[in-house]
């Protein structure tokens, strides 16, 4: 939400506030006792909760795989940080790779996705999985040199 939507909404929501008080407020005192008074409030509240609608929150958006792992490379040793940034490099290639190769870049992504979260999950990576996504994108690079 916007700050000026938040203000906006505060300022509704004082009007109605104000609206109410000079309403209601006035009369709380010719009520007869403390009890009564607390009755009161217990049954406005009651009907406030019956009669509007359930306010739901907006939730933010899940975040991406690729949003996760940028947030996971400032906290990991840096081989780990490397291993994730060729696997974001991957995706970003992939993602470019003419028509003919779609199926090649589609392969890729799944694989280096799937070493990709392996590595996040367990905070290492190992030479197999480094050597793995390394020709990957040594791969996917001779598409645009070649």
């Amino acid at each position: 939400m916007s700050i000026e939507q938040n203000i906006a909404d505060r300022r509704a929501a004082e009007s109605l506030h104000r609206t109410i008080g000079e309403l209601v407020l006035a009369e709380i005192p010719r009520l007869p006792s403390p009890e009564s008074r607390l009755m009161f409030w217990r049954l406005l509240k009651e009907s406030a909760e019956k009669n509007l609608p359930a306010v739901t929150l907006p939730t933010p958006p899940a975040k991406t795989e690729r949003e996760r792992r940028d947030e996971l490379k400032a906290t990991v040793p840096s081989d780990v940080a490397e291993a994730l940034e060729m696997a974001d490099e991957i995706e970003n290639l992939a993602s470019d790779l003419p028509a003919e190769g779609e199926d090649f870049g589609m392969s890729v992504l799944e694989k280096s996705g799937d070493i990709a979260r392996n590595i996040a999950a367990h905070n290492r990576v190992t030479d197999a999985q480094r050597e793995a996504l390394s020709n990957m994108l040594d791969g996917l690079r001779r598409w645009f040199h070649d």
